[in-house]
């Protein structure tokens, strides 16, 4: 499997470049601005994107969706609660930033849905709190795809804006809901401790680690 984590624009979003090493299809997550940035490293890769997933629609995630599609021809898949704000100007302008140019989204996802590129697969886990349809994606390098056993074992868990390192999404945005919230979180934490977080801002940790450290998990 090939990993890239980008951190683009001006609220230093990760995007994730997440390949298949054989087939080379991609999935491109939260490519939330400098595409000229993403589009380097997809081309020194040799890579081919087959999918744009948004963990959730705000801006700071979405900002390159519009230019990535047209010049991958990849479908933007977003949770169906998210997916007027990837057409819905003013957002991002309440916060004194640009809004992103509207793009429709080629395909809507829900709990359990999953997106496969080569042999792997993301499956969607439906975490709201931080927006109505924010997700993450859990990826298990070890899983049975198709007859054939995935080399590597790991798990990783892309959280978006839901679980940080050290921190959580918040929930005080319009859409956001500290009960959905605490009901998400718990539904992570009872991943394996071993799952790999990748957030969508700041350091990579794992659920075990949030599970002790974590304050706003205690």
């Amino acid at each position: 499997m090939i990993l890239h984590a980008l951190t683009v624009g001006q609220l230093d979003t990760n995007c994730y470049i997440v390949a298949d090493e054989g087939s080379r299809e991609a999935v491109v997550i939260d490519p939330g601005d400098d595409l000229a940035e993403i589009e380097a490293r997809i081309a020194a890769d040799g890579l081919k994107v087959v999918a744009i997933v948004d963990t959730h629609g705000h801006f700071d995630h979405i900002l390159a969706n519009a230019g990535l599609a047209r010049r991958t021809q990849a479908p933007v898949c977003v949770h169906r609660a998210d997916a007027a704000l990837l057409t819905t100007p003013g957002f991002a302008r309440a916060f004194g930033f640009p809004d992103a140019e509207p793009h429709q989204p080629g395909r809507l996802i829900e709990e359990g849905d999953e997106i496969g590129f080569g042999p792997l697969r993301l499956k969607v886990i439906h975490t709201p709190g931080h927006s109505p349809g924010s997700i993450c994606l859990l990826l298990e390098e070890g899983a049975e795809v198709e007859g054939a056993r995935v080399a590597g074992g790991r798990k990783l868990l892309f959280a978006g804006d839901t679980l940080f390192c050290g921190g959580i999404g918040r929930t005080d945005l319009p859409g956001g809901s500290p009960r959905a919230m605490e009901a998400s979180l718990a539904k992570l934490m009872r991943l394996e401790g071993d799952v790999v977080v990748y957030p969508g801002h700041g350091p990579e940790t794992t659920i075990g680690r949030e599970r002790r450290q974590n304050p706003w998990l205690r």
